[in-house]
């Protein structure tokens, strides 16, 4: 019974319109990351002084939004191609709540 199960879910996995969605449902959080990222991190920037915390996340900010953005680029290039990367780098981030695909 596994096995059907299993197979019925890799055959799932490999449709193309499964696959565009979860590439819009990604592009959907990752802008939603961006944005948030850049509300919380408008009151650091007009600080007169920070602290040793703000100041990490500051830095930790400062260093996520570019790699959402990347992110979004990956994403945005997969939607265009119309198939998924293969890279591990690319899939590890998407993939932590969904079947690998």
């Amino acid at each position: 019974m596994n096995d059907d199960v299993a197979e019925v879910v890799a055959r799932k996995l490999r449709d193309p319109g499964l696959q565009q969605e979860w590439l819009r449902q990604d592009n959907l959080i990752f802008g939603g990351l961006i944005a948030g990222c850049v509300a919380v991190m408008q009151p650091f920037l007009t600080a007169p002084a920070l602290d040793l915390s703000a100041s990490i996340a500051l830095v930790s900010f400062a260093i996520a939004i570019p790699l959402l953005a990347a992110l979004l680029m990956v994403n945005q290039h997969e939607a265009y191609r119309h198939r998924l990367t293969g890279s591990g780098a690319c899939r590890s981030p998407r993939s932590s709540g969904r079947v690998s695909r």
